[in-house]
Parts: C-alpha cells; sequence; structure tokens
C-alpha cells in the first residue's frame, strides 16, 4: 500500500515537471500556432480553389492528411513538425467538414463531423498542440449547434457544464495528473482550451447583451457560475478543515457578496 502511494507521488512529480515545461515552452508554442494558423489559410485557399465542387476529393484528401499528421506526430518529437502538423490538422479538419457540407449540405451534420474529428485526434495522440485545438473544436462546435438550430438558451447550460467540468479538473488536478502518462500529457492542453473556450463563451453573452439580439434572462449564467463557484470554495474550507460554523459562514457571505457586486 505504502508503495503504490510513493509511485503515485513520483508519478504526479514527474507530471507537474512535465507541465512546467510546457509552460516555459508556452511563447513557442504561441508563435506555432499563428504559424500554424496562416499556413492553414493558404492550403484552405488551395482547397476552395482546386476542390471547389469535389466533395469525395476534399474528404480524401482531408482523411489523408489527418492519417499523416497523426502518424508523424507519434513518430517525431520536434517543433518544426509540429508546426506542420499543427496547420495540417486544421487544413485536414476543414476539408472533411467542406467535403461533407458539399455532399449532404446540412449544417448539423458537418459540425458533428467536425465534433467526431475532434474526439478522434483527442484519443489518438498526446500532442499539447493538437489536443489544445481538438478541444477548442469539440467546444466550438457545440456552440455552433447551438446557433445553428436558434437554441440561444442553450448557452446557458454551455456556460454551467463548462465551468464545471473546468471546476472538476481542478479539483482533481493531483488524481489526473498521477492517473498515468497519457492522461498527464493531455490533462494540461484540455484544461486550457477549456478555459480559453470558457472565456469566448462569456464574452460572446456579454456582447450579445450589450446587443439585445439573441438571449434572455442572463442571471442564469451568473446564477450557475456563482453556485459552481462556491461549491470549489466549500472543497477548498474543507481541505484547509475550518469547521467552526461562524467562520465558513463569514467566507461564504464574503464570497457571495463579492460574487453579486461582479
Amino acid at each position: 500500500m505504502e508503495e503504490a502511494k510513493v509511485k503515485q507521488v513520483q508519478e504526479m512529480e514527474l507530471a507537474l515537471e512535465r507541465e512546467a515545461m510546457a509552460y516555459q515552452g508556452m511563447g513557442i508554442k504561441i508563435l506555432s500556432i499563428t504559424g500554424g494558423f496562416f499556413g492553414s489559410l493558404f492550403v484552405m485557399a488551395f482547397i476552395f480553389l482546386f476542390l471547389n465542387d469535389s466533395s469525395v476529393a476534399s474528404m480524401v484528401i482531408g482523411l489523408l492528411t489527418l492519417c499523416v499528421v497523426i502518424f508523424a506526430d507519434k513518430k517525431v518529437d520536434n517543433t518544426v513538425i509540429d508546426t506542420a502538423c499543427m496547420g495540417a490538422y486544421i487544413s485536414a479538419a476543414v476539408m472533411i467538414g467542406y467535403g461533407v457540407h458539399i455532399a449532404l449540405k446540412n449544417d448539423n451534420v458537418t459540425t458533428l463531423t467536425a465534433m467526431v474529428i475532434a474526439i478522434s485526434v483527442m484519443g489518438l495522440t498526446t500532442s499539447y498542440m493538437l489536443n489544445f485545438i481538438s478541444m477548442l473544436i469539440l467546444c466550438g462546435s457545440l456552440f455552433a449547434l447551438v446557433n445553428i438550430n436558434d437554441a440561444y438558451g442553450l448557452l446557458h447550460v454551455l456556460v454551467s457544464v463548462f465551468a464545471l467540468v473546468y471546476t472538476l479538473f481542478s479539483i482533481y488536478e493531483a488524481k489526473m495528473l498521477a492517473f498515468g502518462r497519457k492522461t498527464s500529457l493531455i490533462y494540461n492542453p484540455w484544461r486550457n482550451a477549456l478555459l480559453c473556450s470558457f472565456l469566448m463563451l462569456l464574452a460572446y453573452i456579454a456582447v450579445d447583451k450589450i446587443a439585445g439580439k439573441h438571449l434572455n434572462y442572463y442571471w442564469i449564467s451568473s446564477v450557475a457560475i456563482i453556485g459552481i463557484y462556491l461549491f470549489f470554495l466549500n472543497r477548498i474550507v474543507a481541505y484547509l478543515g475550518i469547521l467552526e460554523s461562524k467562520n465558513r459562514v463569514l467566507i461564504y457571505s464574503g464570497a457571495l457578496l463579492i460574487m453579486m457586486m461582479a
């Protein structure tokens, strides 16, 4: 039992070390994202020029490109290759989605296809950038489904889900990092992408509130976030061993007051 606990601690320390190294290379990753994005734009321009009406060619080339990306990512560990894989991955996803859209003329199916691609890549690779982009695609697809079907009330559900999942990621960080090597590698990009998606969703809701276009009952998202925040705070209070009722009431009241003011 003691040996298993020591092994778990060692695995968690290794995972934290890998996470620290990931943050140290964040500047390079940002440049990689920029380079990959512009490279993808070039490839997508090629797609629209030469594969304008060929859905089959677009899907076949996209699938082949996706397979090459996953194979290259598993075999080579190099920043230049990672950047090329990232741009190729975005281009492959666009090609497959474009081909499906031309063939079926259905936005929902196209969006679901993007979700399947993202989930498949997340399950097949441990690359930081590919997992980061895949989680962004997955979250963006959920948002797209809401917009396509004019179900804007579900945006409050998305806010709740994103906030809750991110909170659970934070609460169980140590356990997830110690769960295994693959989990420790994909944990950080998933969490960061989820946070970016959550912030972008809140920004959209804020803009919509100013414009007054689609959403109603904006307070629903606020109540959900406050509830999740108090749940997280309760775990912190329990972890710190604060048992006295007066102290707990003071902490919860202060936190709730701050959240209400915000």
